[in-house]
């Protein structure tokens, strides 16, 4: 990964000026993109490394063509012969395909590579129609609905999460007035960006190149003159662009942003596009905000807090286009909870048999890619818990099947019912009205669903830059503390001390509930349909349609929102 980002400095556009230079460098442009997938799949060794960064560094042709003579051998022995490990042959044909673009460059055969590239492109990540996944409104005749398109990214759960839940709040607050689609940002993305998720699984197990990245783009107050955008910008901006296009005609009234990967690339995509659509973004950070969230051409930008608007505003958003509404959070958090706590318990199955339903339950979770040191605290506060007869444990691994297998085999203390170990959780507004306290990592999403909860939260771990300013958001309310994961027994005895101390936990819930926000999502989609798309007044708040993810109609939604206002029905035929 340091070899291609440092191979894309060396490529960037603005730094080739001999025209002939570029129009090569153009030319080769999608071989240097696959010989990056096959450097990052060939891994840590040096020869293949060496081979692939000679391939992208600036020389002759003859140099590039040596290159690829060494990737060959690696492309053979590794691709054609690779073990399928995770059983989904197309991407071995594609890795397959990705070698022999190696080779035939280094044979000087661009056209056979070319084609090689083409198979290898639709195999992993598709032709641009495909992987853009656009999706038509409803087909014309039918009432017309106001077309949104959300843009999110699957690094870490939160930003997922909070697409899901503005999708939702639509839903609720204009039925069937709104259609909405919801697009990955990575499938729209070329390589190594299309990798996004998996970079950013990786990072998430070495904070300090996590930290690093965050704290030198973050010094900007324009994210476009940062290097990671430009190096992000570069070979992406014509996708999005197209991409954008595309799905304009398709139709589109809003673009909304809960990823900053995408924020700055729509900016420059409508600033290209002679049809513009307005686009909004919703922060989904919630002590400090990273300055890729906020680009001063966007229609308008949804932050959790005041403090995140002033942040905006030194870097230059206007402050008319910065609203604060809280946090987006999921559906279930939006309505007071009606079912008491021990009844979540017996539904959920959490009380074991001879169990007292009042006793404490610890929710334990760590995102969704279960970061952090999750089997040694889990495995120290389990223990402290059973042996000193103070609680239940609950741990939800997220996408960690390794440590969930872990912990469901381990032999626990005997004559005390062992942790309840869950996988990835999508009902955790039920698993939070059940719990009395949680242990987390810092994120932004599950501490803002903790505070509707009343939950006094006990973080262990952060991503460095990204989650810090959420852990002074909530000890400085009193809300929780902070014990790091790298002291497991220090976390399990603070835990033992608070559940003895009923008066400190009954504060730390109210302080909790004084953070709350629950109506954030709908508030966010009310203003948005209200100043933003013009919408009539929102429904009742009860859920009155079905979203259409994927309609296979068309109609174009290009002339204006005057007449979705008045829901004026189209005639058969008159796709206008």
């Amino acid at each position: 990964s340091s070899i291609y980002a440092q191979s894309a400095v060396d490529f960037m556009p603005t730094e080739i000026t001999d025209p002939a230079e570029r129009s090569v460098y153009d030319a080769l442009e999608p071989f240097f993109s696959a010989l990056t997938q096959l450097a990052l799949a060939v891994g840590p060794d040096e020869k293949a490394a060496a081979a692939y960064a000679a391939t992208l560094a600036p020389g002759s042709r003859a140099r590039r063509h040596k290159s690829g003579e060494l990737l060959a051998p690696y492309s053979e022995c590794y691709f054609e012969d690779c073990v399928d490990v995770e059983g989904d042959s197309d991407d071995d044909d594609a890795w397959g395909d990705i070698g022999l673009v190696a080779m035939n460059i280094s044979a000087g055969s661009l056209v056979v590579a070319e084609s090689a590239m083409s198979s290898a492109r639709a195999t992993l990540w598709g032709t641009p129609s495909d992987f853009a996944n656009a999706g038509d409104p409803p087909k014309a005749g039918e009432l017309r609905p106001v077309c949104i398109r959300i843009l999110y990214l699957d690094t870490g759960g939160g930003h997922r999460s909070a697409a899901l839940s503005l999708e939702a709040a639509f839903r609720r607050r204009y039925g069937d007035r709104v259609w909405i689609k919801m697009h990955e940002v990575a499938k729209i993305l070329p390589s190594p960006w299309c990798y996004a998720a998996e970079i950013y699984s990786w990072m998430g197990q070495h904070p300090s190149v996590y930290a690093a990245l965050w704290k030198a783009d973050d010094k900007e107050t324009d994210f476009r003159n940062s290097p990671l955008y430009k190096n992000i910008r570069w070979n992406s901006i014509r996708h999005i662009i197209a991409w954008a296009q595309d799905v304009i005609r398709r139709g589109t009234d809003i673009f909304v942003s809960v990823h900053p990967f995408a924020n700055h690339l729509l900016g420059d995509a409508m600033e290209a596009l002679e049809e513009k659509r307005p686009w909004a973004t919703v922060i989904t950070d919630l002590g400090a905000a990273h300055v890729s969230w906020y680009d001063p051409r966007a229609t308008a930008i949804f932050v959790p807090s005041e403090q995140l608007k002033e942040r905006g505003v030194q870097i230059g958003v206007p402050p008319d286009r910065l609203r604060v509404h809280g946090l987006p959070v999921r559906e279930g958090f939006w309505d007071p909870v009606a079912v008491p706590k021990q009844e979540w318990r017996r539904r959920l199955e959490i009380a074991a048999p001879g169990q007292s339903p009042d006793e404490v339950v610890v929710l334990l979770m760590a995102g969704g890619e279960g970061f952090g040191e999750l089997e040694a605290t889990a495995v120290a506060v389990g223990e402290c818990l059973a042996s000193k007869r103070l609680g239940r444990l609950v741990v939800a691994c997220g996408r960690n099947e390794a440590i969930a297998t872990a912990l469901r085999e381990r032999e626990w203390p005997a004559g005390y019912p062992a942790p309840v170990v869950l996988g990835f959780v999508a009902n955790v507004d039920e698993y939070m009205s059940a719990a009395d306290i949680l242990l987390t990592k810092a994120g932004p999403g599950s501490i803002a669903e903790a505070m509707i909860r009343g939950l006094p939260c006990l973080m262990t771990s952060f991503i460095p830059g990204q989650e810090e300013g959420n852990i002074e958001f909530v000890t400085s309310a009193g809300a929780g503390e902070f014990i790091s994961d790298e002291e497991p027994e220090m976390i399990a005895n603070r835990l033992a001390e608070w559940i003895k101390d009923k008066r400190l936990l009954a504060k730390m819930s109210r302080c909790a509930r004084a953070l709350a926000r629950p109506r954030a999502t709908l508030d966010i989609v009310e203003d948005m349909g209200r100043s933003i798309l013009e919408l009539e007044p929102p429904l009742s708040e009860t859920p009155q349609a079905t979203i259409c993810r994927e309609a296979t109609h068309c109609c174009s939604c290009g002339d204006g929102l005057r007449k979705l206002l008045k829901s004026e029905p189209r005639q058969s035929g008159n796709p206008g």
